[in-house]
């Protein structure tokens, strides 16, 4: 009905993913961004589709893509996180993911939720107070914020497990379940 519409085709890749269909969750992604070059969202979902290929590469290439045309995009961020944590890269992966974390967080919350040394932002709020907007493809759409947050705490667990900081790692895995009950 709307070949642009692209919430769709990210859902449809999605689909394809969980099917293991990885190479044609990157064909609907590749044809959704022929026809919207700057939407955001979908170098999001061909970058996740990437990360699920194994093509960390490819990933990398993506994101920064996708953050040339919004550069402060949480989501984009975590998965440049998840390329990096791919290629072994753990700094440039924390790095990343730190970012998100602080577009993400207001300064209450990050006093008692961050992991050291990030720098509070409120871009957050006021990407979700502009609903998304044409910049981000689709003006309906909103920042799952508990979700990023649960997914951010989940790569900070896999962190501290690489470090074999059980504890640790317990303790992020716990805030990531705290998120959101169902991750």
């Amino acid at each position: 009905l709307n070949a642009t519409f692209s919430k769709a085709a990210v859902l449809l890749s999605v689909l394809h993913m969980r099917k293991g269909e990885s190479q044609l969750a990157l064909a609907v992604i590749n044809e959704a961004i022929g026809k919207r070059p700057d939407d955001v969202m979908l170098y999001g979902a061909k970058a996740r589709a990437q990360v699920a290929n194994g093509d960390h590469e490819a990933a990398v290439k993506t994101c920064i893509e996708g953050l040339r045309r919004d550069p402060s995009n949480p989501e984009i961020m975590r998965y440049l996180s998840e390329a990096y944590l791919g290629l072994g890269r753990d700094g440039l992966a924390k790095l990343a993911l730190t970012r998100a974390y602080a577009i993400y967080m207001d300064d209450a919350e990050k006093a008692k939720d961050a992991p050291a040394d990030t720098a509070s932002r409120k871009q957050y709020e006021v990407r979700v107070a502009q609903g998304g907007g044409s910049w981000r493809g689709i003006g309906s759409e909103t920042l799952a914020r508990d979700a990023g947050l649960a997914h951010i705490f989940y790569l900070y667990g896999r962190f501290s497990m690489r470090d074999e900081d059980w504890e640790t790692a317990r303790a992020h895995f716990k805030k990531a379940v705290g998120y959101r009950i169902d991750y």
